[in-house]
C-alpha cells in the first residue's frame, strides 16, 4: 500500500517565520517541487510506503527552520526519528537500510543492485552537468 502524499506547500515561507506545523507522521521531507534529487527521494518514500509528509520549500528564499536540519540548508533532507539526513543518494540508501524487511528499494539479485545503483549515480551526474550548462547560459543572458 503506497503512502499518500501530504505535501505543505510553503513557497514563499518568510524567513524569518516559525517551523512548519508538527506532524504525527513519522517522516517528513523537506523538499523542492522541481528537484529531480528531492524527486528521486520522493520516489523512494512512496516505494516504502512509510507515512510521511513532504514540506516544500522555496529555494531562492529558504526558510530558516530548514538550516536548523542542514548545514547548507540544502534539500531534500529527511526528519526520521530525531535523525537529519540529507544528499539524495543518502536519503535513499537510509530508507533501503531501515525499510528493506518491508519494501526493498534496489532488486535482491546483486548484479541487478548493481545496475540500479549505476543508474542512479549516471543520473546524478548528468543532472549536475545539465545544472551547470543552465547556469552559463544563464549568466550569458546578464
Amino acid at each position: 500500500m503506497a503512502a499518500e502524499l501530504d505535501t505543505m506547500a510553503l513557497y514563499g515561507y518568510e524567513t524569518l517565520s516559525g517551523s512548519p506545523p508538527a506532524t504525527k507522521k513519522p517522516i517528513r521531507l523537506f523538499s523542492m517541487e522541481y528537484c529531480p534529487f528531492a524527486e528521486r527521494t520522493r520516489m523512494a518514500l512512496v516505494k516504502t510506503g512509510v507515512e510521511h509528509d513532504i514540506v516544500n520549500v522555496h529555494l531562492k528564499n529558504k526558510p530558516l527552520f530548514l538550516h536548523e536540519h542542514t548545514p547548507n540548508g540544502q534539500v531534500p533532507t529527511l526528519l526520521h526519528e530525531g535523525h537529519s539526513i540529507y544528499e539524495s543518494e543518502v536519503i535513499v540508501e537510509y530508507l533501503e537500510n531501515r525499510f528493506r524487511d518491508t519494501a526493498s528499494l534496489y532488486p535482491a539479485d546483486p548484479a541487478q543492485r548493481a545496475l540500479a545503483r549505476l543508474l542512479i549515480t549516471q543520473h546524478g551526474t548528468k543532472v549536475k552537468q545539465l545544472k551547470s550548462l543552465m547556469s552559463t547560459i544563464a549568466s550569458l543572458w546578464t
